[in-house]
Parts: C-alpha cells; structure tokens; sequence
C-alpha cells in the first residue's frame, strides 16, 4: 500500500491532533491525491468557495457527453433568505452563464433551479436558430379543406393539422409564429384560437425594426392559410399593406377614423352573433373565426383621441358613436364566445395601453409575444416579473420572449414572413429562397368573412371600394431643385412661351390699363418663327399673333387680338397642376 501511494501522491499533509485527557500531540502524514477535476468543475467549485454567494456548496458531475466532456453539473447548497428571492436566484444564474460561456460543442448552457430540494442544474441546450424561413413544408393545395355549411358553421372548428415538423401533428387553431425553447426542447410557439383557449387574444410588443410587423406578417399568413379570414388596420400604411387583395384578407383599414368605425362594427357583429347563437342553440365551438389585427395601436389610439378633441364636428360625431377603445375593451372580454379574436401590436407596453380600463383589458391578451429587451416595469406588465425579457440579445433579428404552449415566457426565434407582396416592384427585392417561400404560403382558397351583421357587411363593401380608387389621387413626382427654379415654367403650366399657347387655354391678358384681366384664346397664328445663327443667338424674335375672347359690358363677348414676341412668357390664369405630373 505505502508503494502505490508513494506512486501516485504528489503531495502529502500533516495532521496534528490533541488529547488533553492524556497529555499526547499526534502528528501524521497523509497522502493528498491528486485533482482530478476538470478545469469547468474546479472553477465552479472555487466561486462558491468564499461562500458568499450560496452556502456549504458541493458541485458534482451529473451527466456526460457522448465524447466524454462533462454535460452537466448539480449543485447542493444550504437554502437561505437571500436563495428565496427570485431576483437573487436570476442574477445568479446570469453570472453563472457568464462564467461558463460556450460549452465546446457549440451549445449553451442552461441553469434550473430547484429551490424545494434545493439544487442548481446547469445543463446544455443546442442553440435556437438565428434565423427561420417561414415556408410551407407541403403544397397549400394539399392542405385539409374545414368542413363548413354555407353559414360558416361546423361542427367543431378544431381540427388536426400538418405540424411545421412532420413527425408533430397540430391543430388547424393553434397559429404557431415561433421556435421556442422549452424543458423538452425546441418546439412552435403558438397562438390559439380555438374555443377552449385561455387567451384567446395576443399582444405583440415591439419598437419599430424590431420584427413585430414579421411576426404579424406570419400569424396572418398561417391564418389564411387555415381558413381563418383576417381583417388588418395599419395607420402607418406601410406595414400591411402587402395584404390588399390578399385571399382570406378581404380589408385592410389605413384612415384612424375609418378604424373607429370597423371597431363599432366589429361589436355589432359580435352582438349579432351572440343572437344568432341563442336563437340557432350554437356554441362557441361551431361559430366560424374572425381574426381583427390592429397594428401600431398607440398612433391609433393618440388619434382617436386628437380627433375628439380637436376634430370636425363630423369626426367627434363618428367617435362619439363608435367609442372605440370602450369597444375595444368590450371586445376583448366577451368577444371570445362569438370566435372573434384579436392580435393588438404595440411599440412597447404601457399601464394606459386602452385607456381608463388599460388593466382589465390588457389581462385578457394572454398570448403574448416581445421583440426587446424590456423594462423592469415593462417586464412586470408583460409576464408578472421583473426580470424576464430583459436579457434579449437585440444583435438578433426576431428574437423574443413568447408565451410557450403552457403559457410561460420562454425565449424564441420568430420565424422570418418575408413580404407577401405580389407587385413586380416588391417581388424584385426577394432572393429565391424568399420568393418561394412566399410562393408556398400562399393560399389556393380564398376563405370569406362570415358576417352575422349588416354594420359588417357594410363596412367590408366599403372599405373594399375606398381601396380601389385609392390611386385616383396619386400623382407622379415632380422634380424641383435650386438649380431647376429659374427653368419651372417648364415644369408648371402656370406661366408658358407664348408660341405654346392652345385654344382654349384661359390667361393673363397683361394689358397696361388693366393687368389682371383675363381671356380665353379663340386662336393662335405664328406670324414669323423664332430664328438663331450658328452658336445659337437669336437673330429674329418672331411673332405670334392671337385672338382672344374676354368678358364684356355688352351681351357678346368681347374679341381681342394680340401679338407676342415669339420669346414672350405668357400667364396662364390658373395654374394647371394636371400638366405638371
């Protein structure tokens, strides 16, 4: 024995003990074995070791991998006041991560804690992705059909459905939008809709850039796809305006004050509905869906109020009787029963997000979804603590806390929508990748509203009609510059050479007596052209002669003729504008 230990120690102690009782000092000499921890397990063991941060710690080794590197670690501590609070037990796990940085295989580590037992895990997790093409795995054409009567009606709108992985099945109404990680690993994050959902409406938060308009760009691209029909408000008209004409997305509102308006005939349908349902003994399950997403709700909700404020009498009367953030709040409270739902997206969360009833309502939107690193208070508001969300890394694009299948924060990968526009100039920006992944989620039906009212039907027809002569008042730019100001006759019709004079046009007489008076042109006759030599000086001015007919005292118009240089400018009496563009 002493040679094997003479082999393999490198070091020895001393340990001295006292006995009182027999007046004795025993010294001896023991062997002090090497350490055969690895260099991760030493340096998880010397940070407890002052015991500061955690109590009477031991670290062992809980797993390894497959290539013999440790996987895993657990640690045992003395359970304290301080381990309690889960603000501690956060900032902990942040240094511990810190500290461990990236395992060797590339994955991250995690940290679970287990305060009942009490034990800290630290295992690994394979990274989320970062970056999901949205696309559809199969033809949209081979996609289940719901089983609707002519009213929208079926027996039960939930249905099984192709999950994005094909060994997972779904459900035609959980929407997924996200990879997220959980306990058992990555998996969809979803939205559902259907009637035994929990939060049946969502709230999507996020500043400008942040991915939020992606995330509702692939929620209502998977809702059309699954026969869900979508009505869209974008007040900045740029976010959904992709959707015009788009199947199963027969409106898609830009004007505030048309958006108060769907709101009040969005409350009549659900009243409608809720009728028909007591009259037709229907449940919830059986009503057809309606999805209303309203993006960038706070500029809507400021101009809602602007316009009660300080709007015409007309638009004070269309807010007055629409109310639509009281609507709102009705909405999202009772809307459930009747299979409307809501998707609300906001640049951040806010106590007055819906006016005076902000936090009632704000708790109906469970399903939720943040694309920034929050506030303690915005984090609170969001998931009912301070510190989740906050640690979001912004460098990546669509990355976010969602609420997870069991309806916990969890981080996630938004999956990239990118834009649906078929427009040649939209459809030039896409690479090929992008352009079929639009091609695949395209639906081949175009899915209807169902409209229990006639405030809806109404509105849809309208809306549908602002939409096509909305380009009746677009008009082509016109180039002004400091160097183009002296050249804008050439621009705006106001003022024009006199040998460009047509009949009809009205002008400015420029007569000496009476400077402002004006006439319309019978006739005009270029008497002699404008001449230039070689370098271009002009040599003869021309003459172009023209009749004129004016207003008179007497009972026939009055006939004028006059002559122009053929370099005189002559004013019109209006500008015209339509020959600028």
């Amino acid at each position: 024995m002493s040679r094997f230990l003479e082999s393999t120690v490198t070091d020895w102690k001393y340990v001295t003990a006292f006995r009182a009782d027999k007046s004795t000092i025993t010294i001896t000499r023991q062997p002090v074995l090497p350490d055969t921890r690895s260099a991760r397990h030493r340096m998880l063991a010397e940070l407890f070791s002052d015991g500061k941060a955690l109590q009477d710690v031991t670290v062992s080794v809980d797993c390894y991998a497959y290539d013999g590197t440790e996987a895993s670690y657990r640690i045992h501590y003395k359970p304290t006041l301080a381990t309690g609070m889960e603000a501690n037990r956060h900032k902990l796990s942040e240094a511990l991560l810190a500290a461990l940085g990236t395992h060797e295989s590339g994955q991250l580590w995690r940290v679970d804690w287990a305060p009942e037992q009490p034990i800290i895990t630290l295992s690994l997790r394979k990274p989320l992705a970062t970056m999901v093409m949205h696309a559809l795995k199969i033809p949209a054409a081979n996609l289940p059909v719901p089983q609707l009567d002519e009213r929208g009606i079926a027996r039960r709108q939930q249905m099984p459905w192709p999950g994005s992985d094909p060994s997972v099945p779904g459900q035609r109404l959980h929407v997924p939008y996200a990879s997220c990680e959980t306990d058992a690993g990555v998996v969809d994050a979803y939205w559902n809709i259907s009637d035994d959902s929990s939060a049946p409406h969502m709230l999507v938060v996020g500043p400008t850039g942040g991915g939020k308009t992606v995330l509702l760009t692939t929620v209502i691209t998977e809702l059309t796809l699954r026969g869900v029909p979508v009505i869209g408000v974008d007040p900045k008209r740029i976010e959904l305006h992709q959707f015009l004409c788009y199947p199963g997305v027969p409106a898609i509102v830009f004007e505030p004050l048309r958006a108060a308006e769907f709101i009040y005939a969005l409350w009549r349908e659900m009243h409608a509905r809720t009728k028909y349902m007591q009259t037709q003994r229907l449940k919830a399950r059986n009503m057809p869906l309606l999805v209303a997403v309203l993006d960038e709700f706070f500029i809507l909700s400021a101009a809602w109020t602007q316009l009660a404020k300080s709007g015409t009498d007309e638009e004070k009367e269309v807010i007055k009787r629409c109310n639509p953030l009281g609507r709102i709040g009705e909405l999202v409270a009772l809307a459930r029963s009747a299979g409307i739902r809501l998707a609300v997206g906001v640049q951040r969360p806010d106590a007055h997000l819906f006016g005076r009833d902000s936090g009632s309502v704000r708790d109906n939107f469970q399903t939720r979804a943040a694309l920034a690193r929050l506030s303690s208070d915005g984090a609170y508001m969001m998931w009912g603590e301070t510190t989740v969300g906050r640690d979001i890394d912004a460098k990546i694009r669509g990355r976010a806390t969602v609420s997870d299948p069991s309806g916990d924060p969890a981080l996630a990968q938004v999956w990239f929508t990118p834009t649906i526009d078929d427009h040649p100039a939209a459809r030039s920006d896409l690479s090929a990748e992008e352009a079929h992944a639009v091609d695949s989620l395209r639906p081949t039906r175009d899915t209807p509203v169902y409209c229990f009212s006639a405030e809806l039907v109404q509105f849809i027809a309208d809306e549908q009609h602002l939409i096509t002569t909305m380009a009746d008042d677009v008009r082509e730019p016109v180039a002004v510059s400091a160097s183009s100001v002296t050249s804008l006759v050439d621009h705006i019709s106001d003022a024009i050479p006199a040998g460009a004079l047509e009949e009809g046009m009205n002008i400015v007489l420029g007569l000496d007596d009476e400077p402002d008076r004006t006439g319309t042109v019978l006739t005009v006759e270029t008497i002699r052209k404008i001449a230039r030599d070689s370098d271009g000086t002009v040599t003869e001015e021309g003459l172009v002669r023209v009749e004129v007919s004016v207003e008179s005292t007497g009972r026939r118009p009055e006939v004028l003729i006059l002559e122009y240089s053929g370099l005189d400018t002559v004013f019109l009496a209006a500008v015209d504008l339509a020959a600028a563009v």
